[in-house]
């Protein structure tokens, strides 16, 4: 049932129930009032993980800190947290396998020999090896290096 009533925050009359204070466009202002004002209000008690005094907070906000300072001290420890956990969990890096090292005093003589002979390196070398095959004379190859 239906009846005329006043708003309360216009004074415009309109058709409402037994209950209605606002007409329907003062309701809308009112609902988004109401809970600004509600969101805003509504705190709790809390106690600080890092320094263990108690603080005021918003009821619907995650902080967990009672200030800037204790907040940084907690973001720091977690991440020495998860520092610690890479490291631990961590395998050790196998090491790396080297290759056994030509003597370079022995690549600069062959490649000075070569370009004496007006070869390259790798002719050189082919050389060397048929005459350890014992295809070639190696007495000989070896005086033309020197």
């Amino acid at each position: 049932m239906s009846r005329i009533i006043e708003c309360k925050r216009c004074g415009v009359e309109f058709n409402g129930i037994k209950r209605a204070l606002y007409c329907p466009d003062c309701r809308k202002i009112h609902a988004r009032e109401y809970q600004r004002e509600r969101r805003n209000t509504a705190t709790e008690i809390r106690t600080c993980i890092i320094c263990g005094n108690e603080y005021v907070a918003k009821k619907y906000r995650k902080g967990v800190t009672c200030s800037d300072e204790c907040r940084n001290a907690l973001i720091t420890q977690r991440l020495n947290e998860l520092n610690r956990e890479k490291t631990c969990n961590k395998d050790p890096e196998p090491e790396p396998v080297s290759k056994p090292k030509k003597h370079k005093s022995q690549i600069v003589e062959k490649c000075a020999a070569a370009r004496r002979r007006g070869m390259s390196y790798g002719d050189i070398q082919a050389e060397i090896t048929l005459a350890e095959i014992g295809k070639i004379d190696v007495e000989a190859i070896l005086n033309e290096m020197k």
